[in-house]
């Protein structure tokens, strides 16, 4: 797979008017947009980055995409979401330590059926609570690639945890899921509900509670 490191300096570009146009010529050039993290591109430069995603040119054959630590807020986390359909290869969406909120999470959650090659999804330290865990819950199913899933050190308390905890069986594919960390993982019945979930394909998911 082709795999050039672009130069994205995206803290240098936030206030000029060439952001856009550098994202897009870099994207046509890279399949794995790994250099984006920890670049504090913030909301402005997820909304430059999903409109060039969504533009005439620009990158269906784009697999990783990892923003963490770029303060993301859920405005930009939105528009991200209403992106991703432009990317039907993306197989690895990293977005931790970025504060997108329940907000953001709703909207990764209702992009989650247009994602098919979707295989790893990390959304660690984001301070998702319980209304973004449920939409979540709701949607993981239905992509169906996703094998790892990642949540830990949120704010998800009990009601949450226990929506994830019933939805993880109706995944295929999941085969790996990580919740530690969240104050709702210390209610009994949660820890019962996710102490050997199996998929529906039979296979075991391995859950990362401590």
């Amino acid at each position: 797979n082709l795999y050039i490191n672009a130069v994205f300096y995206f803290y240098w570009l936030l206030n000029t008017d060439y952001l856009q146009v550098t994202i897009l010529f870099d994207l046509q050039l890279t399949r794995q947009l790994s250099i984006l993290h920890s670049n504090e591109i913030g909301n402005e430069g997820a909304n430059a980055l999903a409109r060039t995603l969504l533009s005439a040119s620009g990158c269906p054959s784009l697999v990783t995409l990892h923003l963490s630590r770029n303060q993301i807020g859920p405005e930009g986390a939105t528009a991200l979401a209403q992106s991703l359909h432009a990317c039907p290869l993306l197989s690895s969406l990293y977005v931790p330590r970025n504060p997108i909120l329940d907000v953001g999470a709703q909207a990764i959650a209702a992009a989650l059926p247009s994602c098919p090659s979707l295989k790893k999804l990390r959304l660690a330290r984001n301070q998702i609570g319980d209304d973004g865990a449920l939409s979540l819950a709701a949607n993981i199913h239905l992509c169906p690639a996703l094998e790892e899933f990642s949540l830990f050190d949120n704010n998800i308390q009990e009601k949450g945890l226990a929506a994830l905890a019933r939805a993880l069986p109706l995944s295929k594919s999941l085969t790996f899921c990580s919740i530690f960390a969240n104050p709702g993982i210390e209610d009994e019945a949660v820890r019962v509900a996710l102490a050997h979930p199996i998929n529906a394909s039979g296979h075991k998911i391995t859950v990362y509670k401590d």
